[in-house]
């Protein structure tokens, strides 16, 4: 509706009145979508918007949902003089009642300004984004800053601070999955070293990451008995018929025939490891 009323107007002039005057992320969304990136008073009408919700952001913007649309606009314009702002969002706290537990409710301004602020210094996006993987006030549900900042260190080859990040049990389910497929390319030591502390873990989504790095590593053969022994053991039986499934879909025929030496385990194991290899091609 928004979008048509624009189209009838002209949206040039009338998606940065609405721009404006948004009241809520969705307006904000939609008055973007009808804006040429390059038109020359967007970053400008961004700007003043971000300023205005700043000023009194309980009242204007409560959840930081709207400032946190701007950035997300003013990632296609932002100039090297507006670091200065993203830092700040990046480094914002805000808190109210219903929310998160700790109440924090700016998360995703955070993950927005981090984003933005990349667009033009990518290294020191990096030192925040190494930061915010040890922020206490990630939200619980979206996992955000630290998914956005997971995503952003592995985009731009920063390894290390992912690979800290999961030896300090700070990650979990697709942050985790993410850090431990960013790290494809790391020595297959230190991967296994990771792999039998996490071995134990009930977190399906993050051991899905772990597994799909394993079994795509140059040196496969170093987890052999590794991938095996959780096979044999793992009551997470949903993931054992994924492994056995990628393992012979990676027609590796080591590992697949020592999959098929343990075809004979009792089900519902055994079935599963049955089933995978039931996939071969004839």
């Amino acid at each position: 509706m928004i979008v048509n009323m624009l189209a009838a107007t002209g949206p040039r002039d009338e998606g940065l009145a609405l721009l404006g005057r948004a009241r809520s992320a969705e307006a904000v969304t939609a008055a973007l979508s009808v804006i040429a990136p390059d038109n020359p008073r967007l970053r400008d009408a961004i700007l003043q918007r971000y300023d205005d919700l700043k000023a009194e952001p309980r009242r204007l913007d409560a959840d930081a949902g709207i400032r946190a649309a701007l950035l997300r606009g003013l990632r296609q314009c932002a100039r090297a003089a507006d670091i200065g702002l993203l830092e700040d969002a990046v480094q914002t706290y805000e808190f109210g009642a219903h929310c998160e537990p700790h109440g924090e409710v700016a998360c995703n301004l955070r993950a927005a300004g981090l984003l933005a602020l990349a667009e033009v210094d990518e290294p020191l996006a990096a030192f925040h984004a190494t930061r915010l993987l040890a922020d206490r006030f990630t939200a619980a549900g979206s996992r955000e800053p630290a998914l956005t900042a997971v995503r952003l260190l592995a985009a731009t080859g920063h390894n290390l601070p992912l690979y800290r990040h999961l030896l300090q049990d700070g990650a979990i389910g697709e942050e985790a999955a993410e850090c431990f497929r960013a790290l494809a390319d790391a020595p297959a030591g230190i991967l296994l070293d990771l792999a039998e502390r996490w071995q134990s873990s009930s977190d399906e989504i993050a051991l899905l990451g772990m597994f799909d790095t394993l079994l795509g590593h140059r040196a496969l053969h170093r987890f052999s008995g590794f991938v095996m022994r959780f096979i044999e053991e793992s009551p997470l039986l949903d993931l054992v018929a994924y492994i056995a499934a990628a393992i012979v879909a990676g027609h590796n025929e080591a590992l697949i025939e020592l999959l098929a030496n343990r075809a004979t385990l009792p089900d519902p194991r055994g079935r599963l490891i049955r089933d995978a290899l039931a996939l071969r091609p004839a």
